[in-house]
């Protein structure tokens, strides 16, 4: 839904360095690498490196599963 608005090119998401089945999860959706952070953990109980990845309008129109009005049609 959030690419129907046109203000919108991009989303953010990001998981933790050491949860590689989220950036898994997260590149099968078509996300992209962006670099890395720092970020706190609670659970963790400081500081841990998160992969930064970002999805973009052209990313997500070029899957399968892009509704029509995601891909620039009705």
């Amino acid at each position: 839904l959030a690419f129907r608005r046109p203000d919108i090119d991009g989303l953010a998401a990001g998981a933790f360095a050491d949860n590689p089945a989220s950036l898994r999860v997260q590149e099968k959706a078509g996300f992209l690498r962006t670099g890395e952070s720092r970020r706190w953990s609670a659970a963790r109980g400081g500081e841990v490196t998160q992969i930064d990845m970002i999805l973009t309008r052209e990313a997500f129109a070029a899957l399968s599963l892009a509704p029509a009005s995601a891909k620039g049609g009705a």
